[in-house]
């Protein structure tokens, strides 16, 4: 029988903005609200923070799909795969854009799961640059390990 755990990573925006070449946006004035940041002076968070978040994906991610999509080799006790999630949270603390950055090294099943458990969670605590509220890009790994008994 597989036995299974999942892991949170908590990435920073600035991991994303070395993946992905983009600019950090600098506060200059009103019109640069509507950049996205990939550093501020205070990261987005999940209400609770991750201890609230590791509570929310706990009870809605489902457990049941790492056993089901991670196959155990002959001789292997345990096996993992882990789902790099990039999204956006804007200024009201919505969540947009939400993709896995790393399709290729995890079960399409698993990164589904991945999105939908981050799409259809609760307002984040918006990113503040300068005192005001701004959209920023952040990451989140989720890693699904599953061992023999």
């Amino acid at each position: 029988m597989k036995r299974f755990l999942f892991l949170l990573i908590f990435g920073t925006s600035a991991d994303i903005a070395q993946a992905q070449n983009d600019t950090v946006g600098v506060y200059l004035g009103d019109d640069s609200l509507d950049r996205i940041f990939t550093v501020v002076q205070v990261e987005a968070q999940f209400p609770g923070g991750v201890s609230g978040w590791t509570k929310y994906v706990q009870e809605n991610l489902n457990a049941d799909l790492g056993a089901k999509y991670i196959p155990l080799r002959k001789g292997e006790k345990m096996a993992k795969q882990t789902a790099v999630v990039a999204f956006i949270v804007d200024k009201e603390g919505n969540i947009s854009d939400v993709s896995v950055v790393n399709p290729g090294s995890i079960h399409r099943k698993l990164a589904e799961e991945a999105i939908r458990v981050i799409k259809n969670g609760p307002k984040w605590i918006p990113a503040m640059q300068n005192g005001r509220p701004v959209m920023s890009r952040k990451r989140q790994d989720i890693t699904w390990v599953v061992t023999a008994d």
